[in-house]
This record gives structure tokens, C-alpha cells and sequence, in this order.
């Protein structure tokens, strides 16, 4: 039998006519700090190889953050906080200022980076970038810090680490999403803060006064 000229043409299948895209909703995946996790390698790095007495030496960070909204690093520049300042400053007795700004591998410095190390290295300081513990133990070399003769193996020993840590950080988030904590809901008259609830013990047991 012919088919009708006057009836609709039929698909071959009941799909062919839904449209080719389709909407996929987007879901949070979890970041993978790479530098906040070589950055903890480098501190217990530093805590194990440096030579010297506990209050001889000191190991600052310096994170200045994502910015939260339109005038966050507005208000951040007007607390004295720059762009480019490194991630890490180490400080001896009798040994230079050592500043490294810490990069996962691959990782590609910023103008204002390159610019804040080149300001510390004219005042005489160390300042260099660091993609690795090798090159932060390298750094504390240049800068004079004595280092315990174990040194280089505490170097693979502390890479390792963080080179773990990083392939977990993926594997997790390789699995989905971050999970969205639920905050469990309060009771009528249930203290919201701690201080609140501290308080809130205190006059129940009759102790405030």
C-alpha cells in the first residue's frame, strides 16, 4: 500500500525528532589544592631539616585568598594586604629572609608575582618560586639556613607525601561532587552559638554571678 502524500512522514524512531543538546545540570566537583598541599609538605619539610633550635627559626604563610565578592581584594588592599605577596616566608637567625612562592607543577606565576620576588631580591632577600620541596630546600641553601645532614632524603621522603596526597585529592575528586554538609536544624530555644551555650550551662546550673 502507498503511503498518503496528505499524512505526516513518520520517523524511523520516536527520538529522531527531539532536539540534538540536551541540559546537564552542573554539579560542584571538589578543588584539589595542589599548592595548599605542597605547602604542608614544606612546612614538616622545614620542621624536620632545619638545624636549628626551635625559637632560632620561624616559618610564615601568607594567603590573601580568592576573592568573596566585587571589593573583596578592595577591602584586603586597604588592610595592607598586596597582590603577589609569596606564599611563604622563612626567617633564621643570622641567615637571610627567605620568600618563596609556591607553584603546583605546571603552575604559571602571575605579573604581580614576578614583580613582588624582583622587590625582594633588590632589598638582598632570597625570593624565588618553588615547584617542588627540592627547590624550597635549595632556597633555604641560598639564604644560609643550615639544614641536618639528612637532608636530601627528607626531601624525597616529604615529596612523596604530598605527591600522595595530591593523587588522593584527585581520586576523591574524580568520584563527584563535593557532598553539601546539612546543617541539623535547632530546637525552639536551643543556643546558636558555642559562647551561647557555654553561657546557657552556666546560668542552669546556677554558676553565673
Amino acid at each position: 500500500m502507498a503511503d498518503d502524500p496528505t499524512e505526516p512522514a513518520m520517523t524511523g524512531h520516536w527520538f529522531d525528532d527531539l532536539p540534538l543538546t540536551a541540559t546537564v545540570p552542573k554539579t560542584r566537583r571538589r578543588p584539589v589544592q595542589r599548592e595548599h598541599l605542597l605547602q604542608a609538605g614544606v612546612l614538616a619539610f622545614a620542621k624536620a631539616a632545619i638545624d636549628l633550635p626551635a625559637e632560632a627559626w620561624s616559618f610564615l604563610a601568607f594567603d590573601r585568598g580568592a576573592g568573596a565578592g566585587a571589593f573583596s581584594h578592595a577591602r584586603q588592599a586597604a588592610r595592607g594586604h598586596q597582590a603577589g605577596t609569596p606564599d611563604t616566608l622563612t626567617r633564621a637567625k643570622d641567615c637571610s629572609p627567605v620568600w618563596v612562592e609556591l607553584k603546583a607543577p605546571g603552575g604559571r606565576p602571575s605579573d604581580a608575582q614576578v614583580s613582588m620576588l624582583k622587590r625582594f631580591r633588590d632589598l638582598g632577600d632570597i625570593a624565588v618560586f618553588g615547584w617542588s620541596i627540592a627547590d624550597y630546600r635549595d632556597a633555604l641553601v641560598a639564604g644560609g639556613v643550615p639544614l641536618r645532614p639528612a637532608a636530601d632524603a627528607l626531601v624525597l621522603r616529604h615529596q612523596s607525601h604530598v605527591d600522595a596526597a595530591i593523587v588522593r585529592a584527585e581520586a576523591r575528586a574524580a568520584d563527584g561532587p563535593a557532598p553539601v554538609r546539612k546543617a541539623r536544624p535547632r530546637k525552639p530555644g536551643q543556643p546558636r552559638f558555642v559562647a551561647e551555650k557555654k553561657l546557657t550551662r552556666r546560668i542552669n546550673a546556677g554558676r553565673l554571678g
